[in-house]
């Protein structure tokens, strides 16, 4: 039987974890909570599936012609996307959490608990998706008009790696506004870059490698030929995401547990305010360093360098391929 939320607990011994410790509590916490964490998933996900299957077979079928009921459906799913988001995000995020502290929530009590939250949540989700979105598309429109702006979309990777993954923990369990939400989680992510872009990377090639195996075994051949093959896709990559999006936000907060044991000695802290204190109880004592500190530069350095590298690979490669097209 799960224990209630608002039960009193000893607080469980928190302690600071090694990069595939981190990995393998994330795969414990999903196996402990899979029915809850697996139910949010498919409540979130299924439906946001189903709407972008139902408007692009609809998008096919009007041959190309784009009218105002494509716009309002297309504005419709952005909308639905990020609610579902928000609620995927922060329900997952606040049973991550309470595993923290020896507690196994049930659907409802995540959705209680995360509910008072999901407004600021979404802002900052909307908010996040200017700020990176607008970034890059500017990165990428003066990379394709000048090859050296490629350090510009260098840059703009990075703030998205230490803005985009550490800002909901901080909302769900900190209780910040959203644009200090994004501040807090750019200085918490500054020292943990390479673990986030470690456990992405490692979440990532599972998914990956679960698509490829589900397409060898259920995609190939007659399968997904016929009228039903492409819904018969959709719905087995409903389900593939299903199954892998839940993991990254567990990783998260995860990571974001560590990073604050690490830094701010939230351990200590919780267990000094009692067996009730959870990681807005812990005030935060990470100094406010500049964002463009030395071990910001390092990492930007690296990720430029790797994009300079990779745009040469790529323009070669383009030329390669250009000069041996067959010439009229």
């Amino acid at each position: 039987m799960q224990p209630e939320s608002n039960v009193t607990l000893p607080v469980s011994p928190l302690r600071a974890r090694s990069f595939w410790e981190i990995v393998s509590a994330s795969f414990a916490v999903y196996r402990d909570n899979f029915w809850t964490v697996l139910g949010v998933s498919a409540l979130t996900l299924f439906p946001l599936f189903t709407g972008n299957y139902l408007l692009n077979t609809a998008s096919r079928s009007s041959r190309g012609a784009v009218g105002l009921s494509a716009c309002f459906g297309t504005l419709f799913l952005l909308i639905v996307t990020i609610t579902l988001a928000t609620i995927l995000n922060g329900m997952v995020t606040q049973i991550a959490s309470e595993t923290q502290f020896g507690n196994r929530l049930s659907l409802q009590q995540a959705w209680q608990q995360a509910k008072p939250r999901f407004r600021t949540l979404a802002g900052s989700i909307i908010l996040v998706a200017i700020l990176l979105g607008g970034l890059t598309f500017i990165s990428l429109i003066l990379t394709a008009l000048c090859g050296v702006a490629i350090v510009l979309l260098a840059i703009t990777l990075y703030f998205s790696i230490t803005i985009g993954y550490f800002y909901v923990p901080v909302v769900m369990l900190e209780e910040w506004g959203e644009t200090a939400s994004i501040d807090r989680a750019m200085r918490l992510a500054q020292g943990r870059f390479w673990n986030i872009v470690g456990l992405a990377f490692v979440y990532g090639v599972i998914g990956l490698l679960l698509g490829f195996l589900v397409g060898i075994l259920f995609l190939s051949g007659r399968v997904v030929s016929g009228a039903g093959g492409g819904f018969l896709v959709a719905l087995v990559t409903a389900g593939i995401s299903v199954l892998i999006a839940p993991l990254l936000p567990i990783g998260m907060t995860l990571l974001y547990y560590d990073t604050r044991i690490r830094y701010e000695n939230m351990d200590s802290a919780l267990n000094t305010v009692g067996p009730n204190a959870r990681p807005k109880h812990a005030y935060p004592t990470l100094p406010r360093e500049s964002l463009w500190n030395s071990q910001a530069l390092i990492n930007m350095g690296i990720l430029v360098a790797l994009s300079i590298v990779g745009y040469l690979l790529l323009r070669t490669a383009l030329l390669d391929y250009i000069q041996a097209l067959p010439r009229p």
